[in-house]
């Protein structure tokens, strides 16, 4: 079934993403190239989130993938087992899960009552003194409105201050990242879709070195960079272990697409959720449950 976006009487469609004109074209283009891994599509598409702010950046499969590397620098950093990193009460069940299996031990703090985003008072009654990193998340599309406070907090205590960014994209912000760690997604269902895909930026070139090889099984040469010329290169493995975590450029090739649409989609969706709101808002309120066994 198809749905008219443009009415607002017509009912919200779940899971359908909205794919740029331009997609089909570079996404064509990719398949032709004969590359279809991590390759240049890839490549540029971080070079699209460095322009204008620096730092480094990693296509990955996923925003879990991104949020996974992230915690194993943050154990890596730390020089110990079982680190802690303080994230919200209320977001998607990765923002945790990926720091666990990472070694990161998660600690939930208390959000605000009317963002329900993560606050600087919740973050202190949450600090350990094995606590190294916070998380940060964006959460429905709102930016966390305490990140200056957070930043200052985690220059305080010596901590890596980390953005969950899977419902936000900041391309369009005008200003730099807070952040040391950024975690994207380019999932189906989100503002940029590559139907599966995420990104890591970091602020720090050094670390860049090290989350690069973890991200592709621990070697230290690509297969970009062993095909760049005709002689054989032998596998090289850094010294950390990892796993295959890295994006492919048919997604890449889709994120791409939207970016260079985003200004106008961004604007389109605005204008949507004004006129569903406005229609929802005439709408007679209905009154809310009061227990739990009420929704059942």
């Amino acid at each position: 079934m198809t749905t008219d976006r443009r009415d607002p009487a017509a009912p919200i469609p779940l899971f359908q993403c909205s794919v740029p004109a331009g997609a089909r074209e570079r996404l064509l283009a990719t398949l032709d190239s004969g590359w279809l891994g991590y390759g240049p599509q890839c490549r540029l598409l971080e070079e699209r989130f460095t322009a204008g702010r620096g730092g480094w950046a990693l296509a990955t499969s996923s925003c879990t993938s991104a949020l996974y590397l992230a915690g194993r620098l943050v154990r890596a950093l730390a020089g110990e087992s079982q680190p802690e990193i303080i994230i919200p009460s209320i977001s998607f069940v990765a923002s945790g899960m990926a720091f666990l299996q990472a070694g990161v031990r998660p600690v939930i703090a208390d959000v605000g009552a009317d963002g329900l985003l993560l606050g600087e008072d919740g973050v202190r009654r949450a600090l350990t003194p094995r606590t190294r990193a916070l998380l940060a998340v964006h959460l429905y599309g709102q930016r966390c409105d305490e990140l200056p406070a957070l930043r200052a907090l985690a220059d305080e205590h010596g901590l890596l201050l980390i953005e969950d960014c899977a419902h936000r994209i900041d391309l369009l912000d005008g200003t730099g990242p807070l952040g040391d760690l950024l975690c994207y997604s380019f999932n189906a269902v989100k503002e940029l879709p590559g139907g599966e895909g995420g990104l890591l930026w970091g602020r720090d070139r050094r670390h860049e070195a090290w989350v690069r090889p973890v991200s592709n099984l621990g070697l230290a040469v690509d297969t970009m960079q062993r095909t760049a010329d005709l002689r054989h290169a032998d596998y090289e493995f850094a010294a950390e272990s990892g796993l295959k975590l890295r994006s492919n450029d048919v997604a890449a090739a889709l994120v791409n697409a939207a970016i260079e649409t985003l200004p106008e989609s961004r604007a389109q969706r605005r204008g949507g959720a004004g006129q569903r709101g406005d229609r929802d808002a005439a709408r007679k309120p209905r009154a809310a449950p009061r227990t739990i066994s009420a929704l059942r």
